[in-house]
């Protein structure tokens, strides 16, 4: 670069092989160094014979994330899923599972249903890279009568340690009371939120447990106001919202097209989604196939906000869980620095 016009560059940043953050340089010759504004994307360059230094100098740019939401069946498919998650750890930023049990009970490893009563801490293990933020929905989770000791299920979200959390934290959307081979139980169904700042961007990203009954996913008035305390959480969020999970509920419902009048992209509507549930839900629950609703095809939904660009969206039929993985790509617009 003998010469004092600018030439333009363009530097991509990859991780497990996918295009993670790009930006378009300018090159300009100078007297002083300069390091660029973007962390990620940051370089000094080095003076000339002539005591001149090169900067590059940030004009456009982009951040991709890859975000996968699961109902994981309380690990009832064990090696499946943790191959499923070890697989995908390396390109995926943020893990919103549904459905995580944990429990001081050292001598139980599963129930008689093959539910993993560790199973947060046996993720965590197996994401060392991820920092877990865990929310319950029962404090004393005692599905059998066999495991001892303060046990709950509940939701975990997973983010990649290199990504900037500002903040996280749970609220309750709903309540119901269940019963379990060993008790009544008392279920305060949660709202669980990380806020990532990404290109000066905020970003809240929200994993949701929705009411299970009644089974037939239909309008009720507990889950029209439970789909109306999400929105009224999301809503005081500043930048872009995104919010997963199992719903619960079926597509035709006024409980999802909420979301949608309120500004959020759809997208099991949006890119035709045949299924939520997967054929391996047949196997695992044969015998809904008698009850009046027979097998249901949908409970999980991901939202986005209308300043998030979709690269990708699918929601492949894997053997993991009664649910299947909702996996998302997505640009993070930028906004300039202040």
């Amino acid at each position: 670069l003998s010469s004092p016009h600018p030439a333009w560059a363009k530097i991509e940043l990859r991780r497990g092989g996918r295009v993670v953050e790009c930006a378009g340089l300018e090159i300009r010759c100078c007297r002083k160094a300069t390091v660029s504004s973007n962390l990620t994307l940051s370089a000094r360059v080095k003076p000339t014979r002539a005591g001149r230094f090169y900067f590059l100098s940030e004009t456009l740019q982009t951040a991709v994330m890859k975000i996968i939401s699961l109902n994981t069946f309380a690990g009832t498919v064990f090696e499946p899923l943790m191959a499923f998650v070890e697989r995908h750890a390396a390109d995926t930023d943020v893990f919103c599972f549904q459905e995580i049990m944990r429990t001081d009970d050292a001598k139980m490893l599963q129930t008689p249903k093959n539910w993993r009563v560790n199973l947060l801490d046996e993720l965590t293990k197996s994401l060392p890279m991820f920092e877990p933020f865990f929310t319950s929905m029962a404090d004393d989770y005692k599905s059998d009568p066999d495991l001892h000791g303060h046990t709950q299920i509940g939701l975990a979200t997973f983010v990649r340690r290199t990504m900037p959390v500002s903040e996280h934290g749970s609220l309750v959307i709903s309540e119901e009371i269940i019963s379990t081979p060993a008790r009544t139980i008392k279920m305060q169904l949660p709202l669980l939120f990380v806020k990532i700042v990404i290109q000066n961007t905020p970003l809240t990203i929200c994993s949701v447990h929705g009411i299970p009954s009644p089974g037939d996913k239909r309008d009720s008035p507990e889950r029209m106001e439970q789909s109306g305390r999400i929105l009224d959480i999301m809503q005081k969020q500043a930048g872009e919202k995104i919010i997963v999970g199992d719903f619960n509920l079926n597509p035709d419902t006024e409980s999802v097209r909420l979301f949608e009048r309120a500004g959020f992209r759809n997208l099991i509507r949006e890119y035709n989604i045949p299924t939520t549930r997967g054929s391996h839900h047949r196997v695992l629950h044969p015998e809904h196939k008698k009850t009046p609703e027979g097998f249901q095809e949908y409970a999980d939904y991901t939202f986005v906000s209308a300043g998030i660009t979709v690269k990708t969206f699918e929601v492949p039929d894997l053997p993991l869980s009664d649910h299947l993985p909702m996996m998302l790509d997505i640009d993070i617009p930028a906004l300039p620095s202040t």
